[in-house]
């Protein structure tokens, strides 16, 4: 008994020892955090003021406090601007964090290369923030569906919309597991869809997100939202939506017009027809600053050269497709796609080559049962080989009987496929020497109403005249007086076609044979063999 109390004493006493000798900056830090995932920028002002005594701290620390600080900029939309900070938390955090701190500092890393526009580094790094989300039990799941959230935007920037809405499902899927608000996942989704083509599909998740909305006790939370809906809305010709959401925004005071607002309400006036609300819309993006990346500037310049090309103002129309081509020349996407696809790529080469080793591994422990597996197979087959041999012997002798049958019956066929080779062959002569009557038919109608211009045409055949166009002419208003149904029956048989395969049609309707219609025409002999076979019918 008194033993028992003595290692209870020593718990305890281990215990209290544990939490004195925690670092009370950690807990100041661990406070402040809490407190940035709600107040940002407060919880930024209560991080400063504890950095002159962090610096005198342990390198742990430090680098904890420039973690923390790159997240709290973050949750308060303070764009980064040098990747310096991150590179040696990176490197630190490698070499020495637990697993959670590799996918928060890697997670961090992603956006601050983001903001950067440096995609494929940041793809990099998110994707190294899930592998260490994937390995690690208790990693931050909420963490992770913002960095499904992250990839998916810099999928769509880079217009890889078939991995920004595997991205996008990857987030909705987080979002519903931890009960988050699912109206942003439903915008994801439908973004990457409406630019796959996939309309009605995007129109459904749009009007998810829309009435998720309506049906929150606190509306005026998703004015931001509200603002976009009003773009995806103009994006699905779904004006009754767009507005709906406008009025709804007008009994609020409106955020901050950003970039990606007045693309939504350019989008929204566009389709409202009201084309001077969408150029001063547009023309807000232009003159902003925001727009650290160009993309609202590109979308902004292509819809004003659309606008002012649509009512006719050349002028106006030449200058901004210039500066879109400008835009687009900057922004460099063709680059970005290559860049991207290539990181993406060797993260899939890393993740088969994990499941490889893993496989490796596997199979390893099944080899010696395999291999007895193989072992009583093999007996197993010795035996069936045995068997089968001796009713193998015994279909032999049928098989042969048969194959004398059926040599016999394929010389049958053989001798039967001759004769009806020489039918055809009958049968061919017999159809040319049709045409050929038929030809001669048809020059003899002619002949009989215009042989002057059938003459012409024997004397152009021989080189002795070439055709005009008054001959053609000539020619064209014969025949159809001749054969009134020809003009319509060629309209019928070609729909569109060419003066000269025209011309063919038409000497081959009064018998000219071919070398005289290719003498004539001045076309090729294997162009004027390929027309006269598919217009076989003008001789009918």
């Amino acid at each position: 008994m008194v033993r028992l109390k003595t290692i209870y004493l020593f718990i305890t006493l281990f215990l209290i020892l544990a939490s004195c000798s925690r670092d009370p900056f950690l807990d100041k830090m661990k406070t402040i955090q809490d407190i940035g995932d709600n107040n940002p920028k407060q919880a930024l002002l209560m991080l400063d003021s504890l950095e002159i005594q962090v610096r005198s701290q342990s390198k742990y620390i430090k680098n904890k406090y420039d973690l923390l600080k790159i997240r709290l900029n973050d949750k308060a939309y303070i764009t980064h601007n040098s990747d310096i900070v991150i590179k040696n938390l990176v490197k630190y955090f490698e070499e020495e964090g637990t697993l959670l701190e590799k996918q928060e500092v890697n997670y961090y890393a992603g956006s601050v290369y983001r903001d950067l526009s440096d995609t494929p580094r940041a793809l990099e790094h998110f994707f190294k923030s899930l592998e260490y989300a994937k390995e690690n039990k208790n990693s931050d799941s909420v963490m992770a569906c913002n960095t499904y959230s992250n990839l998916c935007d810099l999928y769509f920037r880079v217009q890889d919309y078939n991995n920004s809405e595997v991205m996008a499902r990857k987030e909705w899927e987080y979002s519903d597991k931890l009960k988050l608000d699912p109206v942003l996942s439903y915008m994801h989704v439908a973004a990457a869809l409406l630019n796959q083509k996939k309309k009605k599909e995007a129109a459904e998740l749009y009007d998810s997100a829309y009435y998720y909305i309506l049906s929150s006790t606190k509306i005026e939370d998703y004015k931001t939202d509200l603002c976009y809906l009003i773009g995806n809305f103009a994006s699905v010709k779904d004006i009754n939506k767009a507005t709906a959401c406008d009025s709804i925004l007008r009994k609020f005071n409106r955020s901050d017009m950003t970039s990606s607002n007045c693309l939504s309400y350019a989008d929204y006036y566009i389709l409202s027809n009201k084309l001077d609300s969408a150029i001063k819309y547009c023309n807000i993006i232009m003159k902003s600053r925001e727009d650290s990346t160009g993309f609202a500037k590109y979308d902004a310049s292509r819809k004003l050269f659309e606008i002012y090309k649509r009512l006719g103002n050349k002028d106006s129309t030449v200058h901004y497709a210039g500066i879109h081509i400008d835009i687009s020349n900057k922004m460099d996407l063709g680059k970005r796609q290559q860049l991207a696809t290539t990181v993406s790529n060797a993260y899939l080469y890393h993740l088969d080559k994990e499941k490889e080793e893993k496989l490796n591994a596997e199979n390893l422990f099944y080899q010696h049962i395999i291999l007895i597996v193989c072992i009583v197979i093999v007996v197993l087959l010795i035996i069936a080989i045995a068997v089968y041999a001796h009713i193998k012997r015994k279909q032999i002798r049928r098989v042969l009987s048969l194959s004398h049958e059926i040599q016999l019956l394929t010389e049958r066929e053989q001798q039967l496929k001759v004769d009806i080779a020489c039918k055809e062959q009958e049968l061919s002569t017999q159809i040319e020497q049709n045409k050929s009557i038929i030809q001669q038919l048809h020059q003899s109608d002619f002949e009989d109403v215009a042989e002057d211009i059938l003459n012409t045409i024997k004397q152009c055949a021989v080189g002795k005249q070439s055709m005009t166009n008054d001959i053609w002419k000539r020619l064209y208003k014969t025949v159809d007086k001749l054969y009134p149904n020809f003009n319509e029956l060629l309209l019928k048989e070609l729909g569109t076609f060419t003066e000269q395969q025209k011309q063919v049609c038409y000497l081959m309707r009064i018998g000219i044979q071919r070398p005289d219609i290719q003498n004539v025409t001045n076309l090729s002999r294997v162009t004027v063999w390929r027309w006269t076979k598919r217009f076989d019918w003008a001789i009918q």
